[in-house]
């Protein structure tokens, strides 16, 4: 981690350092010294523009109330990565779209100063001859650069912003479900087509970055299905029941002594009627491994734990649960606890009820995001 920014933290891959030992040469090779360390500013050049790009992804969220865990830069760019993902296809269109416009105000930023520097030459000056270790070789990078990442990021192969965005139109008429489809069918093609001309050139980056789309679009593409069934499917439905409460005053090893034949795998900790904490079943394999068994069932409980009603959708409890931080949920109707929902649970209805079948057992259910 190298900065924080509106709480979003900013992460820089490992090797990060050897990309920016290649950009030395590639960009500055022949210059010498000083032609090592501006290939080396422009490769930290390139970087700070993909970072002011995500940045722009993740502000938008932001604006949507959607919290953005972390951005990390890659060899290959940077991932900003959403607790969640947006459910109305306009948000998705804004935030797709947040990135790409951060690199056209920045080409635009640089047109003036290369315009000054060249005393009024065409634009078309500004993109020819070598790149030399100077003010303007700088701004003109800066200006390619920024108009290369636009470009490039608004291909429409999902999951690439011109495919987010390309899918968030598609969304607005056919649903969130049929436009993933479309936009990972095309994604995917596009992919294919760009990693056959990149092994034809010869550009292995270009050929791996082409293979990430494909892979990257099917998993999004998968999971979008995943929530297409999750969302037809209430938690009330695969709510797993409470056979054991525990009180917080009982011992580690009474608790796995209650447990041993027990299949439950959370148990709630009750003070009365209050829900007070929860126990998995590995807290008390833990504890025991640890030495750890007159302990109470109060030093180990987890105190902070999300809360679900019953008519919520599997999807809404999921990302609930991934905001949280926790993989256990108390699911309650009004004030009375009704059981606990855990990722288990979650999967275990996945199973239960195949793509396409969901909304035969549950009616009304709203259309799927990502």
């Amino acid at each position: 981690q190298i900065a924080r920014v509106q709480g979003i933290e900013i992460r820089v891959h490992v090797t990060f350092v050897l990309v920016v030992v290649w950009g030395a040469f590639n960009y500055g090779s022949g210059g010498g010294l000083r032609g090592l360390a501006f290939g080396a500013v422009l490769t930290l050049l390139v970087f700070g523009i993909v970072l002011l790009h995500e940045l722009g992804h993740s502000l938008a969220a932001l604006r949507f109330g959607i919290a953005v865990r972390d951005i990390t830069l890659l060899p290959i760019g940077g991932v900003a990565r959403l607790e969640r993902m947006p459910q109305r296809p306009l948000h998705e269109f804004v935030i797709a779209i947040a990135g790409p416009l951060v690199n056209v105000v920045l080409a635009a930023l640089s047109i003036p100063v290369l315009w000054w520097l060249t005393d009024g030459y065409p634009l078309a000056m500004f993109l020819t001859g070598v790149l030399r270790p100077n003010l303007f070789g700088l701004f003109q990078f800066l200006f390619i650069i920024n108009l290369s990442l636009l470009i490039f990021n608004l291909i429409p192969a999902f999951p690439l912003d011109g495919g987010r965005i390309f899918r968030s139109l598609l969304a607005m008429g056919l649903g969130f479900g049929r436009a993933t489809r479309v936009a990972v069918w095309l994604g995917q093609g596009l992919a294919f087509l760009m990693g056959l001309y990149g092994l034809w050139q010869g550009n292995w980056l270009l050929a791996f970055i082409a293979l990430f789309i494909f892979s990257a679009g099917g998993a999004e593409g998968r999971s979008a299905a995943v929530r297409g069934v999750l969302d037809n499917i209430r938690v009330r439905q695969a709510l797993s029941h409470v056979h054991t409460v525990l009180h917080p005053g009982f011992t580690v090893i009474e608790v796995a002594a209650m447990t041993l034949h027990n299949p439950q795998a959370n148990f709630p900790v009750m003070l009365g009627d209050v829900l007070i904490g929860i126990v998995e079943r590995h807290d008390i394999r833990r504890a025991l491994a640890e030495g750890q068994k007159w302990t109470t069932v109060a030093e180990v409980m987890r105190r902070d734990f999300p809360t679900l009603g019953l008519d919520a959708t599997l999807t809404d409890a999921q990302d609930t649960m991934f905001q949280a931080n926790s993989p256990v949920a108390a699911v309650y109707e009004g004030t009375r606890l009704c059981g606990l929902l855990s990722f288990d649970d979650i999967e275990r209805a996945f199973q239960m009820f195949p793509a396409g079948k969901g909304a035969a057992v549950v009616s009304g259910a709203g259309g799927p995001p990502v």
